[in-house]
């Protein structure tokens, strides 16, 4: 755990150093780590909102009730993050192979995973905030998200560029993708 925590610190603050010790592998057990810790997070915040008796803030897009929102999310949230994570990293994967890098598909689930727990706080903490307050302030979450959002197109261009050689157009446009396929996805169902 202590390892997988240091190489989750250094992804933020030494992205370079963070995809060299990816790319040159590291036990795929990060990558179940990493994602399962990210929706276990996730899942807490949700339950303290069930707990709490809250409802979704903003209208949920699938027909469930408003009030029993919360108590259906709890079955679905890790399944649909783990499923979303294979999709994202796996979208990431078919473009760096069509850019002729190969198969880096275990590396990339490894870095999508442990950036997932590394950027959780970005997004976890403030919305964690407004659930306890029973306030959600869109005025401070959207550039909130906005800014968390950057930040994952900002870490995959660097890890990307490094374990996989592509140049940084490629790995920006990579970035830009895998964060606008994640987004509006995420938004469907998390509340």
């Amino acid at each position: 755990m202590k390892q997988f925590l240091s190489l989750a610190f250094t992804l933020l603050f030494h992205p370079k150093k963070a995809a060299q010790t990816i790319g040159e592998g590291v036990p795929f057990g990060y990558a179940i780590l990493g994602i399962t810790l990210r929706w276990v997070f996730t899942w807490g915040t949700i339950f303290l909102a069930f707990l709490l008796g809250r409802q979704p803030f903003v209208a949920p897009f699938v027909s469930i009730p408003a009030e029993s929102y919360y108590y259906y999310e709890l079955f679905f949230l890790i399944p649909f993050g783990i499923v979303l994570w294979i999709v994202v990293s796996g979208c990431a994967q078919v473009l760096v192979f069509i850019m002729g890098e190969g198969d880096k598909f275990r590396a990339i689930l490894t870095f999508y995973s442990i950036l997932a727990f590394a950027t959780w706080p970005l997004y976890g903490i403030p919305d964690l905030i407004c659930i306890i307050t029973g306030n959600w302030n869109q005025s401070i979450i959207i550039p909130v998200h906005t800014v968390a959002a950057l930040l994952e197109v900002y870490f995959s261009t660097r890890i990307l560029k490094y374990f996989t050689g592509l140049g940084w157009a490629a790995c920006i446009m990579i970035g830009l993708i895998s964060t606008f396929i994640y987004r509006p996805i995420a938004v469907l169902l998390i509340r």
